[in-house]
């Protein structure tokens, strides 16, 4: 299962539609990941109080993002030659990224995947970038209690940097954590 954390209510999402060498799949990516993120907020609900939710399974390819998919983080970091390979806004450099990763497998982590959905490797990010760039991974937690929690403890850090609210504790298998 994926753990897509309720944020907190009030939630204001703003899209640059104008961003400057973003690729339209980009752009595309980025908007389906905030109307994702604007239904979780939403209570998944719709204007009856149905559930949003109620025809989909464990399946992330429902909502047309494969969340599960992608190369393992600290392969696919080490091999990249972009200095800044995830999430600039947060890690700055590639080296620093790398480091959370060792972290999450240090604390005990199962796996950790940058998730494909989120990598931009089109010809002009490669060109300008000297390599593929990303801003999402996907955490999957041990089942040895302790070290889930440890696990946890980093997600939910993350989480709550983004200003969303990630809950004390998670039932779910893996942890999906972006960063805009």
């Amino acid at each position: 299962m994926l753990a897509l954390h309720r944020p907190v209510r009030g939630l204001c999402v703003r899209v640059d539609v104008e961003e400057f060498g973003m690729s339209f799949g980009t752009k595309i990516y980025r908007l389906g990941a905030l109307l994702l993120v604007a239904a979780v907020a939403s209570g998944g609900c719709g204007p009856n109080g149905q559930s949003l939710w109620s025809d989909l399974d464990d399946s992330s390819t429902e909502v047309g993002l494969d969340l599960k998919q992608g190369p393992e983080a600290l392969e696919w970091l080490k091999a990249n030659k972009n200095e800044s390979a995830l999430a600039s806004n947060r890690f700055l450099e590639t080296p620093n990224a790398i480091r959370f990763v060792e972290r999450l497998y240090a604390a005990g982590a199962a796996k950790v995947i940058v998730a494909q959905d989120s990598i931009q490797s089109d010809p002009g990010t490669l060109r300008a970038e000297n390599g593929p760039y990303a801003d999402a991974l996907v955490v999957s937690l041990p089942t040895d209690p302790s070290k889930r929690a440890a696990v946890w403890k980093l997600c939910r850090a993350e989480i709550r940097r983004e200003h969303l609210d990630p809950g004390e504790s998670t039932i779910e298998d893996d942890v999906f954590l972006w960063w805009d």
